[in-house]
């Protein structure tokens, strides 16, 4: 709980930077290069909060939205809970929420069982690989990043940054955009 408050506080501190942060990241378009996730970052092993390991690939056949963030992420703070949201409204159409930390796991063991507790987080929390990261970032290395994938391994949409203001309804449109692509 001392965490979630220090959070907060750190959040409400840093409102007007987090608010110069979205206002200038590109939340609306991808860059161009990358349009589908590539073999090597479906089949790369990630390492799971709890220890487990799994693989992109093992939520194939799902929408995945597939999100980037660090426990000392102002931005981040406040979009957890939100894709929490986001998970309960589509989780029964097939769609999978993916949290994945950029942190050292080792050394943020702690801090990142604190994120799921304190956020209540139902969906699979873990660490990104160094090479997974770059591989869909391309050198945009801001955080939080969030992609919204759809079944056949296409990116419908990446996010980088958060606007508490647009970016959920953009992620809803594009999980639905996604969905509907898929039903044709």
């Amino acid at each position: 709980m001392k965490i979630l408050l220090a959070m907060l506080l750190f959040v409400l501190l840093s409102v007007h930077a987090a608010g110069v942060f979205a206002q200038t990241a590109d939340v609306n378009n991808p860059p161009a290069a990358l349009t589908e996730v590539p073999e090597t970052v479906l089949y790369t092993e990630l390492q799971r909060l709890g220890g487990r390991s799994f693989k992109l690939s093992d939520y194939s056949g799902k929408v995945i939205v597939l999100n980037f963030f660090a426990t000392w992420c102002a931005p981040c703070v406040l979009e957890s809970p939100a894709l929490a949201e986001l998970y309960k409204e589509f989780k029964d159409r097939g769609v999978v929420v993916i949290e994945l930390s950029t942190e050292d796991p080792e050394a943020s063991q702690k801090s990142t069982r604190e994120w799921v507790w304190d956020f209540r987080l139902p969906y699979p929390v873990g660490w990104t690989t160094r090479e997974f990261a770059a591989t869909l970032m391309q050198e945009r290395d801001a955080i939080p990043q969030t992609f919204v994938i759809g079944r056949d391994g296409r990116i419908v949409r990446r996010f980088i940054g958060f606007d508490s203001k647009k970016t959920s309804s953009q992620w809803r449109e594009a999980v639905e955009e996604a969905l509907t692509r898929e039903n044709r």
